[in-house]
């Protein structure tokens, strides 16, 4: 399904390039933006590692607080870009970060709190990416999904968190409904030159259809994150 609230996606290094401008720019920043900001950070360094795995495009937008739910919203192109009567298919993502501020112990005992509390029940087309900023020892992943099984949540749900304080070096892992694309990738230290080998600089415009076409408008230009105010 096409989803045409919005046509325009992005790609995750469109992102990640953007979101480096953004964190580096010393001005203060809305707490809200940031926490957008971060949030399509985190999934698109996910996307990202789920790329190096899979060999295919995502893409990406932001999706505004007034709608409540999801954070962000994910697609790809069910077949190679360009097959005929190919499909454009969606995910909703929704975020949360277990940090130095998390009380709980463990992964499992936090996603209960946050994500899978009884007042939430996400379908399968819905992940739960969580970002681990908390320095703590992760047990080993099948530990962690099979403490998970028993909670029987459809969605799923993906770890991420970085390797090294000090470089760009991430792990991702899903960990529900099975142990899968665990991964471990460096961010390209070099974006503008990724950038540079996107073509139409990494937006995608979807017309409107049965079909998803692809459009270049080159004095057409967007920003993931033009839509919560910020221009850059």
């Amino acid at each position: 399904m096409v989803y045409m609230e919005d046509p325009i996606w992005f790609s995750p290094f469109n992102v990640i390039f953007h979101f480096k401008i953004y964190k580096s720019d010393s001005a203060p920043k809305d707490p809200r933006q940031l926490k957008k900001t971060e949030e399509a950070f985190f999934v698109a360094t996910m996307l990202v590692g789920i790329m190096a795995i899979q060999k295919k495009e995502y893409w990406m937008q932001i999706v505004s607080d007034k709608n409540g739910s999801p954070d962000i919203r994910t697609g790809n192109y069910k077949s190679p870009r360009g097959t005929p009567r190919n499909t454009w298919v969606t995910q909703e993502v929704e975020v949360v970060t277990f940090d130095e501020h998390s009380d709980e112990k463990s992964i499992p005992e936090f996603l209960r709190r946050t994500k899978l509390s009884k007042g939430k029940a996400y379908d399968p087309l819905t992940t739960i990416l969580c970002y681990v900023r908390k320095d703590f020892h992760i047990p080993p992943l099948q530990t962690i999904v099979n403490d998970l099984q028993a909670d029987n949540c459809q969605s799923p749900i993906i770890l991420l968190g970085k390797n090294s304080p000090d470089q760009e070096t991430y792990k991702i892992a899903q960990i529900n409904p099975q142990l899968d694309l665990v991964n471990e990738f460096d961010i390209p230290a070099d974006l503008p030159a990724e950038m540079k080998e996107k073509k139409y600089t990494g937006v995608l415009n979807l017309k409107k259809g049965s079909m998803p076409m692809f459009h270049s408008h080159p004095k057409e230009k967007h920003y993931p994150f033009e839509k919560i105010g910020i221009l850059l």
